[in-house]
């Protein structure tokens, strides 16, 4: 039985009055709290999970689709079909719901309180991003002269007793150059400068500009976080056209960059793109996560058509491709479709999580 509107709400913690850009935010925030991969690890905790995203996910589709209709408040307004296929909650309840706050009285004042302290919050981020805000000069070393007759002679400069963090970075000018006055992988401090600004903030490896970010390595750009409350002048552009319409396992950067554009964020060996993310090992493409809120251009495509249309312990994971199609999550040793997952061990399978949500073509028993 499905849940009702107002059940709907409950689930995720929305008001009546509640804009369908609430009920967005409300979902996304639940999704990232009961995501099943923060508890990989405890399989109890893990289906425990995996049972509420699909609760919540459930909720948020039937709003969705409410909103859509043109329905609001509950059913209570709204087109007559709306009214008719989302009905409003009983007399008795919306009478009970009325007398929470005189059964309740602290209430009232807890919900001040909270307002006041939210207010308060508000003034002091406000007053901190002026004080961020105040202009700040980054001077950069000067080159040093070239030698002459008269020159002094130059001192060997001392070597830092801690050498940088090894990273999978690019090196500049050989790929994803650009000259329209923004920055990119292996742009040097200078660059960034120029097309950015000073930062707010300078740490030893990054600068700040509000919740975005770039991070350096030997003084140049290995890394950033792209936030849209402060968006960074960065690009990666690829120096070729794409050869196809998707990547996949074994693609490269380069390949990555031409299809799917500019990361919102690069951290490592791992490139994202809103909730998406592609991770990379000596270049290549070897995960990811694709999420429907963001989706990626990857496709994984069987060597050849299925011999049958299911799979079971044992089975490659080539047969599990060609019954199941593209992971919307891949890792080395699980595979997953939504809700549901299958876990090989030296290429074979040897356990799965079947949600009755986005089911597994598994051989019945």
């Amino acid at each position: 039985m499905e849940p009702s509107i107002e059940k709907c709400r409950q689930i995720l913690s929305v008001s009546t009055r509640a804009p369908l850009r609430e009920i967005k935010e409300a979902y996304l925030d639940l999704a990232k709290v009961w995501h099943p991969d923060r508890f990989a690890g405890n399989s109890r905790l893990e289906k425990k999970a995996t049972e509420k995203l699909a609760e919540i996910n459930r909720a948020y589709e039937i709003l969705l689709a409410f909103y859509e209709a043109g329905g609001n408040e509950g059913g209570m307004d709204g087109p007559e079909e709306v009214r008719r296929a989302y009905p409003p909650p009983n007399e008795e309840a919306r009478g009970n719901m009325c007398e929470m706050p005189k059964r309740h009285g602290f209430f009232r004042i807890l919900m001040t309180l909270c307002a006041i302290a939210i207010i308060l919050i508000g003034v002091t981020l406000m007053v901190k991003q002026r004080r961020a805000e105040v202009p700040v000069k980054v001077i950069l070393p000067s080159p040093a002269p070239e030698s002459g007759p008269e020159s002094a002679p130059k001192k060997r400069p001392l070597r830092s007793q801690k050498s940088p963090e090894k990273t999978d970075t690019l090196r500049p000018g050989k790929q994803f150059q650009d000259r329209s006055g923004s920055f990119t992988l292996g742009s040097t401090k200078e660059e960034v400068l120029a097309a950015q600004g000073p930062p707010q903030q300078i740490s030893e490896s990054r600068w700040s500009y509000g919740p975005s970010w770039v991070e350096f390595a030997k003084g140049r750009v290995i890394g950033w976080y792209n936030s849209t409350l402060d968006s960074l002048k960065v690009k990666v552009i690829a120096k070729a056209e794409p050869e196809r319409s998707f990547f996949t396992l074994g693609s490269t950067k380069e390949e990555v960059a031409a299809l799917q554009g500019t990361p919102t964020q690069i951290s490592g060996n791992r490139w994202s793109y809103g909730f998406s993310r592609v991770d990379f090992a000596r270049g290549k493409v070897v995960g990811w996560y694709n999420s429907a809120m963001d989706p990626l251009r990857i496709k994984l495509a069987p060597k050849s058509e299925p011999e049958r249309f299911f799979f079971r312990v044992g089975s490659t994971k080539e047969e599990v491709l060609a019954v199941q199609g593209t992971p919307t999550q891949l890792t080395e040793n699980r595979w997953s479709y939504g809700y549901s997952y299958v876990e090989f061990e030296n290429g074979k399978v040897v356990k799965w999580y079947n949600s009755e949500q986005d089911p597994l073509a598994i051989e019945e028993e």
